[in-house]
């Protein structure tokens, strides 16, 4: 294949601040040189250090509590931008502030004179963090900060109370608020591999780690029960407008772990068939760039995972009409992305390997997960309708939503996954007047106005 600049490939955002060709490549720009994790303050930390003498946040990531909470609480855009870098945070775990910027279109998160992250750090909803590297030029930090959900009561106490349903619902994808999975390389990473995919692939949706859980994309968001204590989930899902789901599964090394990880995707596409789900998983192999300059080391990691691969595909036997092999494949982060700001043609069909040549000493060969004639549409005509689901979530670019027909939100039974268009409750009384849904999400009620909308007149 061949590496392309990336201002030379058409953008489905050309007008966007932080597009592709404008980021800093978080692989090769040296962020990770000290190990993959990040250094990170809370606003508890900072005022900790700070009384103790130890050190103090600069300012300009500070407000006056009282005055960020007012500016939060006041509904309009500061409100709504609010919740859609939240919904940004819990769905892609940890963003760089440029990720963020792009992911969400608000380009207020890069100003230092902005209050939008300094009132969501000051009030506890996010973490700041900055690569551990002493050779950052100062005048670009500010460009170079990651942010994360802090782990703290703040979403619940602070947000949770002023919001209506459908902003619950579609901040959170009707999920309890969550700030685990706290891998900073591994979290910006795939965040990139998002940002680009939505950038440059004709694809429908794109899905973060939060709801890219095994028990959502096989059962769940396709109306059948998981099996009890099914947790375990993919790093990133990219859905074509088929409906066709392309799990994610980036790793940065081999070992026990990877192993295991393999043999239960085998063992799952042995259990749900193709068609009803429309799953393939692909693992994105993305050592440290140090180690990746060693070309021996870079193949080893490859040759490692096809050989758990392998080895999965023979303890786990699929059904014989629908093989696990064309559903699992491979592909190395440089095969996509040559060099700083560079993009290879092959990532433009999501071009990777998979075990399904003729060769039983190599069946190594390659597949466009993008092309349906390689990888079929899934049977199931329920799959493309997760696009209008995902179209109304606030952590999905703008641009993939538009065109969608989303649904109503007060007239869905249960929010049980952020994929699913839900059925209508149907049941009606003698009147012949449907009856309110009688089931809600996790500390939601019925329906009522929101507290701001409230009066003596109005309220319950």
């Amino acid at each position: 294949m061949s590496a392309i600049p990336v201002a030379h490939i058409p953008s489905r955002t050309p007008n966007a601040k932080m597009r592709a060709s404008v980021r800093q490549d978080p692989f090769t720009s040296g962020f990770w040189d000290v190990g993959a994790a990040a250094a990170w303050s809370s606003i508890d930390q900072a005022r900790r250090s700070a009384a103790s003498g130890i050190g103090h946040a600069p300012k300009r990531f500070l407000s006056d509590p009282a005055e960020a909470l007012a500016r939060v609480h006041k509904y309009g855009k500061h409100w709504q931008n609010t919740l859609r870098v939240l919904a940004a945070l819990n769905a892609y775990r940890t963003l760089t502030t440029q990720q963020l910027a792009y992911l969400t279109g608000i380009d207020k998160v890069l100003s230092k004179e902005g209050n939008l992250m300094r009132d969501l750090f000051t009030l506890g909803l996010v973490d700041i963090g900055a690569y551990q590297t002493p050779l950052h030029v100062p005048q670009a930090r500010a460009r170079i900060e990651l942010y994360r959900p802090s782990r703290s009561s703040a979403f619940e106490e602070l947000i949770k109370p002023k919001m209506t349903y459908p902003e619950w619902a579609t901040t959170t994808g009707a999920h309890p608020w969550s700030a685990s999975s706290r891998y900073d390389r591994h979290n910006v990473l795939v965040a990139e591999i998002i940002a680009r995919a939505a950038e440059f692939l004709p694809i429908g949706a794109v899905v973060g780690e939060r709801f890219a859980d095994v028990a959502n994309l096989a059962y769940t968001s396709i109306g059948d029960e998981p099996p009890r204590g099914l947790q375990r989930a993919a790093d990133a899902v990219l859905l074509r407008e088929d409906g066709a789901r392309l799990a994610i599964e980036l790793t940065a090394s081999t070992g026990k772990n990877l192993t295991e990880k393999v043999a239960k995707w085998v063992q799952l596409f042995g259990n749900r068939r193709w068609d009803d789900t429309g799953l393939h998983v692909v693992f994105v192999v993305a050592g440290n760039p140090e180690a990746a300059e060693n070309h021996h080391s870079a193949a080893s990691d490859l040759s490692r995972v096809r050989r758990d691969i392998s080895r999965a595909l023979r303890d786990w036997r699929a059904p014989a009409h629908d093989p696990a092999k064309f559903r699992i494949s491979i592909v190395q982060w440089q095969d996509w992305f040559p060099g700083p700001d560079l993009i290879d043609s092959s990532f433009l069909t999501l071009r990777a390997q998979r075990p399904t040549g003729q060769n039983a000493d190599d069946p190594w060969e390659s597949v466009d997960l993008l092309d349906p004639r390689q990888v079929p549409t899934p049977a199931n005509e329920d799959l493309p309708r997760s696009l209008d689901m995902l179209a109304v979530q606030r952590f999905q670019p703008s641009w993939l939503a538009e065109g969608r027909t989303p649904p109503n939100l007060h007239e869905m039974r249960k929010a049980t996954s952020p994929f699913r268009r839900l059925t209508v409750n149907k049941t009606v009384t003698k009147t012949g007047l449907p009856v309110k849904p009688r089931f809600y999400p996790e500390g939601m009620g019925p329906p009522q106005l929101p507290m701001r909308l409230r009066t003596k007149l109005s309220a319950p």
